[in-house]
């Protein structure tokens, strides 16, 4: 999926896009955010069993911007988010699989004018999937394979989850929201994934050497929970994945 987005294809590293931060703050103009992406590896153990040596190894990279831009002649958000994550998590050099994802978004009601995915697949390569939302159904053109077809998703229920995903549950620092649902598109599947939000409590804890305070927030794709941290300054510093990966700010935010 791609909301919090964890986009996993069969026979593929998983590989986790941004957004969370637009999930629970909505969007707003947002200079690029890179957070890596670490996986805790412990070496072989020793004749005492213990072991020799427990190390974070990157292993990618998730990022995300906001801007301002023109889209039909009205003042619209660009929402761009990009990952990529080894194939061969041990290998040193892995250029491994990617996918981005461009959305223009109206600022009044969050409709998604338009949305472009770009995946690798694993047998087929790159495939580009651009969607246009009407009301109940969901218009997909597929490029892969030097080829072009169309495929229609008929939503039952009418398109505004797939709105929902960017609205805001918290407000000028109060909680407006303390929980929502959404869907997401997936370019894999070419369907839709599930995605929900929750306010979780405070943290204080140590990233980077630096104590840092702030509010957790939880996000879930498919039922799987992403615990998001967010300081008091509103930055997104670090993402428990599971209980071997996570994402991280690589350099202390200012102020």
């Amino acid at each position: 999926m791609l909301a919090v987005l964890a986009l996993a294809a069969i026979a593929q590293p998983e590989i986790v896009m941004g957004g969370q931060k637009q999930v629970i703050f909505g969007l707003k103009p947002e200079p690029s955010l890179v957070l890596s992406h670490y996986l805790w590896v412990e070496e072989a153990r020793n004749e005492f069993g213990d072991p020799t040596n427990v190390y974070a190894q990157k292993i990618g990279y998730t990022a995300t911007k906001v801007s301002e831009t023109i889209f039909n002649n009205q003042k619209v958000f660009l929402y761009v988010s990009d990952a990529r994550v080894k194939r061969n998590k041990m290998k040193e050099y892995d250029t491994g699989v990617g996918a981005s994802e461009q959305a223009w978004i109206d600022p009044a009601t969050g409709q998604i004018l338009r949305q472009i995915f770009q995946v690798e697949m694993p047998r087929t390569g790159d495939r580009i999937v651009e969607a246009i939302y009407g009301t109940k159904t969901v218009e997909l053109s597929i490029r892969e394979e030097g080829k072009e077809r169309s495929s229609t998703l008929y939503m039952e229920g009418g398109c505004q989850p797939f709105f929902d995903r960017f609205k805001p549950m918290v407000v000028d620092g109060k909680v407006v929201l303390k929980e929502k649902t959404y869907l997401t598109l997936n370019p894999y599947t070419l369907s839709f994934t599930k995605g929900s939000a929750t306010v979780g409590g405070r943290f204080d804890t140590t990233i980077l050497l630096k104590k840092m305070q702030g509010n957790l927030y939880n996000v879930y794709t498919e039922g799987v929970r992403h615990r998001v941290y967010i300081t008091d300054k509103n930055d997104l510093v670090k993402i428990d994945l599971t209980d071997e990966t996570y994402l991280q700010t690589d350099a202390v935010p200012e102020g």
